[in-house]
């Protein structure tokens, strides 16, 4: 029983084989299209300008990052030396006040000695004219 508010299965069979055959023409049409060709290459394209933009900029990120390496391991170099520096100038400063010291001692030990030695010639020296 076929009428048009009901349609059997073969004329729905049909009729899904005939939309199936439009749509595989469309497509077709579609796929030799000059303008979707055309459309497909400028997609191509943009694809690989942007590809292009993405791997340059990964590559100056790790430029970036490398330099970042590189300075910091400058300005540990750097404090470093500055610091061996800083010891070393520490060291002959404590070096010098050190020897400043031990001639002030020697020079105050000299003083002393030196007053000694006058008190002690005084003394022999009123010794003697008694």
């Amino acid at each position: 029983m076929s009428s048009k508010h009901f349609p059997s299965l073969s004329d729905r069979a049909a009729e899904a084989a005939k939309a199936r055959a439009a749509a595989l023409e469309k497509f077709k049409a579609k796929a030799e299209d000059p303008e979707t060709a055309k459309r497909r290459q400028e997609m191509a394209e943009a694809s690989l300008a942007r590809d292009q933009r993405r791997a340059a900029a990964e590559e100056a990120r790790r430029v970036r990052i490398e330099e970042e390496k590189i300075e910091k391991a400058l300005k540990i170099e750097q404090d470093r030396i500055a610091a061996k520096k800083a010891a070393m100038e520490a060291a002959k400063a404590a070096m010098e006040a050190a020897k400043i010291q031990r001639e002030k001692e020697a020079e105050e030990s000299f003083m002393l000695q030196a007053r000694r030695d006058l008190a002690l010639a005084a003394m022999r020296s009123a010794a003697r004219r008694k």
